[in-house]
C-alpha cells in the first residue's frame, strides 16, 4: 500500500515538473524519484517482474542523484511523462 502511495506522489511531481521551479526543487525531485525507483527495483523483484525491475534500473540511472544527468528541458519534460506514463501502468502489476 506504500508503495501505491510513493507512486501517486511521483506520478503528480512528475506531472507538474515541467512547470518553471527552483533548482532545489528539481534536487528534491531527483532525490525523491532515485528512491522510488530503487523501491520498485525491489518490489519488481520479489514479485519477479524482471521487465519492470529493467525499466526501474534504467531510470534509477536517469535520476541518480550523485552523479546527475544534465539534459535540456525539453529531453526532461519527455523523459518525465514517459516515466510518469510507467509509474501509472506499474500500478496495476506490482
Amino acid at each position: 500500500m506504500d508503495f501505491i502511495i510513493i507512486r501517486f506522489v511521483g506520478i503528480i511531481l512528475l506531472l507538474v515538473a515541467h512547470k518553471e521551479h527552483k533548482y532545489g526543487f528539481y534536487k528534491i525531485l531527483r532525490i525523491f524519484l532515485f528512491g522510488l525507483s530503487l523501491l520498485g527495483i525491489y518490489y519488481s523483484l520479489i514479485l519477479s517482474e524482471a521487465s519492470f525491475a529493467l525499466i526501474f534500473v534504467i531510470a534509477s540511472f536517469l535520476f541518480n542523484p550523485v552523479k546527475p544527468l544534465f539534459l535540456t528541458k525539453r529531453v526532461w519534460f519527455f523523459i518525465n511523462k514517459i516515466f510518469a506514463l510507467f509509474l501509472f501502468v506499474s500500478l496495476f502489476f506490482i
